[in-house]
């Protein structure tokens, strides 16, 4: 598309790191569909025969190699390329950086980038490409002004919140944790949405989490804007379980002024998608001082397939574990925020201080850019890299644990433990 760098071809596809696809089945479908699912998955994941993650040499080398190509294009004031071309190779070149552990040259590039990108007068060659100018522009400003070698900020207090379980108790912080102890729980899932998403989405997951968890639990769904109609959401859930917790907030959407843009086709988008998605990481924090139990926090659309505990063992030393896509070097989608898996540890608390006073702050801004949640995971991460280094952040098996691969309907036989439904997902497909 680029004109001017004709020996440049990019594909850009997908939903918040995803990729939609479909499996022809019948006579002549080869291989059988058991086992084409998990090839496809592997294949579209980067893996190898054999391996269940990319190559790290190699990716490495690949990383520098294209961050050297990346800062040379953007640093070409006298090529022929429109100044927007530069600015997605500035913004190519940023999210290079965050691919790999911050050193302090690193830091200085990083910034130095930031700043010269900022200085340049980009306007858009056309309408056509308003979108790719304001996506670019709120990626960079999400970049600018971030001090990741700077001191963590203290905890943030909030207001006393009420809890109330499935079988319909009210509790307040301390009772929620009797009751976390009474039910012996070991592990916590966590989502948070909008009262319309939980409606929609919210029984599945808490219904899927109780089925399929071998580890005693709690599902904690955090209704955004639904302090004060707890009972209503509880009433379109309808799990009298009391492993099933509501908890909610204040938040007025029409009270946001701030404008959210994604890339395009869709642009600026009118309701608050950015705050929301941001809430169960501002929110994290506060929940793991008050359980004390490892948490897994996820987009509300997914559903738990099998057991925990393995995962939960294998873990058992990490910090946090969160959804890396090694083949994705974008700023925005290196992480993908549908699964967070988060210890009750000191390296956790110092990286979700950071990362709470981060969305704080841009989320007050003028405009913000959609992907700002998983954004703020990649930079909260090399923060705690830089001021914890023995802090232990693992990454979920791509192709097992989690999908970053899009379903469009439930396909018997997936080999994910975590089904993330992305948008579009027909749930009418969903096996009891």
């Amino acid at each position: 598309a680029w004109g001017q760098s004709p020996d440049r071809f990019e594909l850009q596809v997908g939903w918040r790191g995803g990729l939609r696809f479909a499996l022809p089945a019948g006579e002549g479908a080869l291989p059988p569909y058991d086992r084409a699912l998990p090839l496809l998955s592997q294949f579209l994941e980067g893996g190898v025969e054999g391996r269940s993650a990319p190559r790290t040499s190699q990716m490495a080398l690949a990383i520098e190699s294209e961050l050297t190509a990346a800062v040379t294009q953007a640093r070409d004031s006298h090529s022929n390329m429109h100044p927007l071309g530069r600015l997605k190779f500035y913004h190519d070149a940023l999210g290079l950086i965050l691919c790999a552990p911050l050193t302090a040259s690193r830091l200085r590039l990083f910034q130095e980038l930031v700043d010269e990108a900022q200085a340049m007068n980009v306007q858009s060659p056309g309408p056509e490409w308003d979108g790719w100018a304001a996506h670019y522009r709120a990626v960079l400003d999400a970049l600018t002004g971030v001090d990741l070698a700077g001191p963590t900020p203290p905890a943030v207090g909030d207001d006393p919140q009420a809890f109330l379980t499935g079988d319909g108790r009210t509790l307040d912080a301390e009772g929620l944790k009797a009751h976390a102890n009474e039910l012996r729980a070991q592990v916590v899932f966590f989502a948070a949405a909008d009262a319309r998403y939980v409606e929609l989405y919210g029984r599945l997951l808490a219904l899927s989490v109780f089925k399929h968890s071998d580890t005693p639990c709690l599902v904690v769904i955090h209704v955004i804007g639904g302090a004060a109609s707890l009972a209503a959401a509880a009433a379109t859930l309808g799990i009298d379980d009391p492993r099933l917790i509501l908890t909610g907030d204040g938040f007025d959407a029409s009270a946001v002024v701030t404008r959210c843009y994604d890339a395009p086709p869709k642009g600026q988008i009118e309701i608050p998608v950015a705050h929301y998605q941001s809430v169960r990481f501002q929110r994290l924090g506060a929940l793991l001082e008050i359980l004390q139990r490892p948490v897994f926090v996820s987009d509300i659309d997914l559903l738990l397939q099998r057991g925990v505990s393995d995962l939960l063992d294998h873990w058992r030393d990490a910090d946090l574990v969160i959804n890396e896509n090694e083949g994705n070097t974008q700023a925005g989608s290196r992480i993908t925020a549908n699964l967070l898996l988060a210890r009750p540890t000191q390296a956790t608390a110092m990286m979700l201080r950071w990362l709470r006073a981060y969305l704080n702050e841009r989320l007050s801004r003028e405009t913000v850019t959609r992907w700002i949640d998983q954004i703020a995971l990649n930079l909260a991460r090399h923060h705690l890299a830089l001021h914890a280094p023995e802090a232990r952040i693992g990454t979920f098996d791509t192709l097992s644990d989690i999908n970053n691969v899009m379903f469009s309907e439930y396909m018997p036989g997936h080999p994910f433990r975590f089904l993330s439904l992305y948008h579009g997902f027909d749930v009418s497909t969903l096996e009891d």
